[in-house]
């Protein structure tokens, strides 16, 4: 679950969904992760506890305003932009672009939070600015998470292969369904790069987890499979793999032939543009896939 400025606490908190912060010992299938406060960009333990201190001691936030108003001094306004922009504050009834709006009403770029008296005199008043009330549409989907991935480092409300999944190669196969396929399938995977491990007693051999929507695929990659598709096994964030199923009491892992970065369907290659004949518009997904390349977190990797 992403921060809220009046439900997060400093670090990450479970959270059962209708009663609120789990107490020990509790549990239930609906419970969550609410990201906690210093997780964000520009964020310190120090400002995000000082948030949690104001909020317990006075009450809850009940605007923008009133946060910007009660937030420690040492909050930067770019990190009460970061807060807005991982939906840390939707709980006001505003949309994303609206909250920005008011943050730069009462927050000028060129004044860091404390120091314009001005706007702070008209919040600490009660005063509206004339131009609050205009109004803006919301975020996009594609445009929210890849705001979680800049601010956070992560995403919290989905997976970006959600995004993609009408785009997707055709034959893919996710990983919930890879269980049910014989030992010896050919198949086709796609995710995001996890980890990434070539242990010195592996003989060459790298192995990379890979996660979509589902839950996880194992990736065996042999030593000259490697030596044909290094650059995409070592560097792609989003990696398509084809390869044989391997199934060992239960274990499933999927032996790979070819691997590349994803590419989209209608799409001639990866850092192209070009649409091929006939293919359907996937325009704003490749913008979306060519913008989180840039924005995807480093894998784990080990050897």
């Amino acid at each position: 679950r992403l921060p809220d400025v009046n439900a997060s606490d400093v670090w990450s908190t479970v959270e059962y969904r209708g009663r609120g912060r789990l107490e020990a010992g509790e549990g239930g299938s609906e419970t969550g992760l609410r990201v906690g406060l210093a997780f964000i960009r520009d964020w310190s333990e120090e400002t995000a506890t000082a948030v949690v201190i104001e909020r317990e001691q006075r009450g809850r936030y009940v605007s923008i305003g009133d946060f910007v108003r009660r937030a420690p001094p040492k909050l930067k306004r770019t990190a009460i932009e970061h807060l807005v922009w991982v939906g840390g504050c939707d709980g006001f009834g505003l949309t994303r672009r609206e909250l920005l709006w008011q943050v730069g009403l009462w927050l000028p770029p060129e004044s860091e939070h404390g120091v314009d008296a001005r706007g702070r005199r008209q919040l600490e008043l009660g005063l509206n600015h004339p131009h609050e009330g205009l109004r803006f549409g919301g975020l996009e989907a594609a445009e929210r998470l890849l705001a979680e991935y800049a601010v956070l480092g992560f995403a919290a409300s989905g997976h970006p292969l959600s995004l993609l999944r009408g785009a997707l190669p055709p034959g893919i196969v996710q990983s919930d369904a890879l269980p049910r396929l014989e030992h010896g399938a050919w198949v086709e995977v796609a995710g995001l790069v996890v980890a990434r491990q070539r242990p010195e007693t592996a003989k060459g051999f790298i192995f990379v987890l890979l996660e979509d929507e589902a839950g996880m695929v194992n990736v065996i990659v042999r030593p000259d499979v490697y030596e044909r598709h290094r650059t995409a096994v070592r560097g792609e964030p989003l990696l398509w793999v084809r390869g044989k199923l391997a199934k060992d009491d239960g274990t499933v892992n999927v032996l790979a032939e070819e691997a590349r970065g994803l590419r989209l369907h209608g799409m001639r290659d990866a850092g192209s543009g070009t649409v091929t004949s006939g293919a359907p518009d996937v325009s704003r997904p490749f913008s979306f896939l060519k913008t989180f390349r840039r924005l995807a977190p480093e894998s784990k990797d080990w050897g």
